[in-house]
């Protein structure tokens, strides 16, 4: 469960933190919210927030490797 305040609102929601995100109960975390709508929220979290687009990434980045390595490979 997560317990936090924005815009001198308080709001409470449940996570599933738990399983991509452990804590100890308790613990403050840091989380990130849309100013436009306080209720939507995610962790900060290096890696749940840059894991997606690192993926993409490096499978985009396969088929170029691969093409430059035949290209310099084919003596």
């Amino acid at each position: 469960m997560v317990k936090y305040t924005a815009d001198e609102k308080f709001f409470t929601a449940r996570t599933n933190f738990s399983l991509s995100f452990p804590q100890a109960i308790g613990k403050q975390v840091v989380i990130l919210y849309n100013s436009a709508d306080p209720g939507t929220y995610t962790p900060n979290s290096l890696f749940l927030l840059y894991a997606a687009s690192l993926g993409f990434v490096i499978i985009g980045a396969l088929p170029i490797g691969y093409v430059v390595y035949n290209f310099f490979a084919s003596d």
